[in-house]
């Protein structure tokens, strides 16, 4: 389904938001790549999509998993990979037009590295898979003033509590997250399973 204008200025203003802040030399020379001709406009509907049954959409991304009609009823949205192309990626919106935070929120994990999305966002569960929308939605609020309560607030409670108390911790998670640095992403796991251990988590 076409993107109205009013979700395409949306999606401008979100990209001019993540292009303004500190982030882009994080980022890999690859998502970089794709970025581009988006900050200047070009290939809106080749990423993000207004599916006409978004819970189909949600289903076949999520095979073999249980409850999946009760689980696509709180998502607002997703970003799916190809996996024979992991860089390859789409953002599926189920409100159109959706809000502000919920872009930037898809815009981070679209520009997440291959290897921290598949490494958590790909593999949610005990293996501290989750911890991905803490720190996706760790970097939103940075950018949204929007009541995000209702959004991974656990998740998000996490992170910060991880962040708290040490200037370096959100320098692991952006190395981590948008470089796929090994070795912040394993420190990130042992930190997340330890602070789960100690039973930090909100």
């Amino acid at each position: 389904m076409p993107l109205q204008a009013v979700t395409e200025e949306i999606i401008r203003r979100a990209l001019g938001a993540i292009n303004n802040r500190a982030y882009l030399p994080y980022i890999d020379p690859t998502r970089r790549s794709k970025l581009a001709p988006l900050l200047n406009g070009r290939g809106l509907d080749q990423v993000f999509r207004v599916p006409n049954n978004f819970l189909a959409v949600y289903a076949q991304s999520h095979i073999g998993e249980r409850n999946v009609k009760d689980k696509a009823k709180n998502v607002t949205a997703m970003t799916t990979a190809n996996q024979q192309d992991p860089e390859d990626r789409l953002i599926h919106f189920k409100n159109d037009p959706p809000e502000f935070g919920t872009v930037i929120h898809e815009l981070f994990h679209w520009l997440s590295h291959k290897d921290f999305f598949a490494g958590f966002h790909a593999s949610p569960g005990p293996n501290v898979g989750i911890v991905d929308e803490g720190i996706t939605e760790f970097l939103t609020r940075k950018i949204t003033a929007e009541d995000r309560t209702k959004h991974y607030q656990a998740e998000y409670l996490e992170v910060r509590q991880l962040s708290l108390g040490d200037p370096n911790v959100e320098e692991r998670f952006l190395q981590a997250y948008f470089k796929g640095d090994r070795e912040n992403i394993r420190w990130l796991r042992e930190h997340v399973r330890a602070a789960r251990r100690r039973g930090v988590r909100h």
